[in-house]
């Protein structure tokens, strides 16, 4: 996870950010029991009302 931290480091400059988000969008994932393939992620998160900050 500190690499994706590392890539994101411009949008969240806080490390603990970008790991608390990826954590709670996995737990999202889990609990929907989704199945995306990596291009209906960003759909999904448009979809969601999450591809803001």
């Amino acid at each position: 996870m500190l690499e994706l931290a590392r890539f994101y480091s411009e949008d969240m400059p806080k490390p603990e950010d970008t790991v608390e988000e990826f954590l709670s969008f996995r737990a999202l994932y889990s609990e929907l029991k989704l199945d995306l393939i990596t291009d209906a992620v960003l759909p999904f998160l448009i979809a969601n009302d999450m591809d803001r900050a």
